[in-house]
């Protein structure tokens, strides 16, 4: 157990048991790492609280911070958490409407920014928002020439902190030392599933709670290395790239961007790390599509020690120990595939991987315990932190893990998970209603169905509201008859419909656009466009073929027996998808009613025309053929 209750407080302990011995901070820029020390750590998160005092912060005002993970972002965070202010997180991929909400319902008096792409947002919607009053950014790439009074930039805030230290220079300490654990950390906005983004305050004993105590269970040490992957603004990288890496005192790497991110984890080689399933999803279908262009020998070497793996890991599954043969044959795959693969993308050092924000499907984190990657999951959510996680010595692929120390769980009579513990939130922002209904005595309701097997480890089946049942009375989880779609490397994304008065499962499929389009041309497939492709003969047997691999693992009543390849890709700027990737169910079904009715109809083909939003806000009209597929008996 710690004795430090605030983040700024951990942050302090380690400035001072390590100072400048110790890197707590790396970020790439123009292919170089930048190193901090915990004694830079500190100084930055001193300075820019002190300049945002100068600049008239107050005790409870609150900071939206946007941008992709950089010392920047948790220098800004920390530092407005010890003058008195809470922070806020928003997704950087938001558009102006989005960002207007998240401030609005804030009440942010400033806003830190990355760079000219989010400036830009601030500045169009900050005409509405009458409460903010600075725009502060810390990359001025392309904005030298902005002269807007109430842009600041980051290194001029520090240099304000500088010359207010000079007046108060015991102020920051006392800060620090009068913060309590029940303060706001953090104001988390959910991904907005259901409907519009929540407010979820976070405190610091939260998320000290959910750090510390996975950090104990995970066995990680002060030496490890953490990369981060996934946006601050989301919990996970809150409880992980934060409050777990100031408890250890574990360094954070930051990629330069997101498309060197794979190049960047490699030179770090960290010992933990996490992703997001949709993540590990995307990586499965490179893998498979990267071996299937490799030469001969390659694909024999890997078809064979795949085997070799599978069998090793449902081995390990059902808790047997394998004879020398298999361990034999295990230490050759390790040197011919499952190194050099874990090398290729990083995890060459690997002690924990993670993967989080959803549930990931038993094919896919087979796939990867086969190939060597020491994959686990964890089950949380913004409001109530960590709650489950596998042991290094105790996977289970259908489950989450055993639930944490501390975290309390019940399984209610409806099958609902409820949390209760020092890592559940207290409630959301500006929703009381909405907080009576979640949290009772103390209890939180999830709104996952879920149950515990006979190892004690919890199984999550589904958001509670999206179960559905079938006009026979058979009831089925769509989240994870969808994630073993996506396991197939041609299948991207995929929704599937079926309620009480439709007698079957069908499903749209987005095809993944790269990997499709090697595939048509290695096999002389002339296309145009992402539509034109979706919808050639070739490319719904190519898909059909994945469905009716997946649809031999599912109970007969719930397999798919027709779909339709969408003509678009699903897009979170359209409210498709959640800014976490998750889909937005009941506006797919809405938005897509005429579509579901023709897939339960007896037509083969029809044509339709439907409005396109580009990203330059132009609006365009599309008109295509879509072909629906029956699977078995309906041929």
């Amino acid at each position: 157990m710690i004795s430090e209750d605030t983040l700024p407080k951990l942050l302090k302990r380690n400035h001072m048991n390590y100072g400048n011995d110790g890197i707590a901070m790396r970020k790439k820029a123009f292919g170089i790492w930048a190193q901090y020390t915990w004694s830079d750590y500190y100084t930055n998160v001193k300075y820019f609280c002190y300049g945002l005092l100068s600049l008239g912060l107050r005790s409870g005002d609150m900071v939206a911070i946007v941008g992709d993970g950089a010392p920047h972002w948790f220098w800004a965070e920390l530092g407005v958490q010890v003058a008195g202010g809470v922070p806020v997180g928003l997704f950087t991929d938001c558009v102006e409407s989005e960002a207007k909400y998240v401030l609005e319902n804030s009440e942010s008096r400033f806003v830190v920014a990355k760079d000219q792409e989010q400036v830009d947002k601030m500045l169009t919607v900050k005409s509405d928002l009458p409460r903010l009053e600075k725009v502060i950014y810390w990359d001025p790439k392309g904005l030298w020439s902005y002269t807007d009074r109430d842009l600041v930039n980051f290194e001029t805030v520090l240099d304000l902190g500088k010359e207010f230290e000079k007046s108060q220079p015991d102020l920051f300490e006392q800060l620090v030392t009068n913060g309590q654990a029940d303060d706001i950390a953090f104001l988390a906005y959910t991904s907005g599933t259901g409907g519009v983004p929540k407010g979820a305050p976070l405190t610091h004993r939260n998320l000290i709670s959910t750090g510390q105590t996975y950090f104990a269970v995970r066995q990680l040490t002060h030496g490890d290395e953490y990369v981060s992957s996934i946006s601050p603004s989301w919990a996970p990288e809150q409880w992980q790239g934060l409050a777990v890496c100031l408890t250890a005192g574990m360094p954070v790497s930051f990629s330069e961007q997101a498309d060197t991110y794979q190049a960047d984890l490699r030179e770090i080689a960290p010992e933990f790390m996490t992703s997001p399933s949709r993540g590990w999803e995307i990586l499965a279908r490179q893998i498979q599509a990267m071996l299937s262009d490799a030469g001969p020998l390659h694909r024999f070497t890997y078809r064979l020690f795949y085997r070799v793996g599978l069998k090793i890991a449902d081995k390990e599954y059902r808790g047997e120990r394998p004879n020398l043969l298999w361990r034999i044959l295990y230490q050759i795959g390790h040197l011919l595939l499952y190194r050099p693969l874990k090398d290729k993308f990083g995890m060459g050092r690997s002690k924990v991987i993670i993967t989080a924000g959803g549930f990931l499907n038993d094919v896919v984190f087979r796939f990867f315990r086969a190939i060597g990657f020491n994959l686990t999951q964890l089950y949380g959510a913004t409001e109530f932190g960590i709650v489950a996680v596998h042991r290094h010595d105790d996977v289970k692929y259908h489950s989450v893990g055993m639930i944490l120390p501390g975290v309390h769980v019940r399984i209610t009579d409806s099958d609902e998970i409820l949390v209760k513990g020092d890592t559940v939130f207290h409630g959301y922002h500006k929703d009381q209603e909405l907080t009576n209904q979640r949290l009772v005595n103390g209890w939180l309701h999830t709104g996952d169905a879920g149950y515990f097997d006979e190892s004690s480890h919890l199984v999550i089946m589904d958001r509670l509201d999206d179960l559905r049942e079938l006009s026979g009375g058979f009831r089925y989880a769509p989240a994870y008859i969808e994630s073993r779609l996506r396991f197939s490397p041609f299948i991207k994304d995929a929704i599937t419909f079926g309620d009480e008065t439709k007698p079957y499962v069908t499903a749209f499929v987005n095809i993944d656009f790269d990997n499709v389009a090697r595939w048509a041309e290695k096999h002389g497939i002339p296309y145009t466009t992402f539509a034109d492709l979706s919808q050639k003969s070739q490319i719904n047997a190519l898909i059909q073929t994945d469905i009716e691999r997946a649809n031999e693992h599912l109970p007969a009543a719930s397999r798919i027996r027709r779909f339709i390849n969408l003509y678009k890709e699903l897009d979170a700027d359209e409210a498709e998808l959640t800014r976490t990737r998750k889909l937005r169910r009941g506006y797919l079904e809405s938005t897509y009613q005429n579509l579901v009715a023709i897939l339960y109809g007896e037509a083969k083909e029809v044509d339709i025309e439907t409005e396109v939003k580009y990203r330059d806000g132009r609006i365009g009209t599309l008109k295509t053929a879509i072909k629906v597929i029956p699977i078995g008996e309906e041929e």
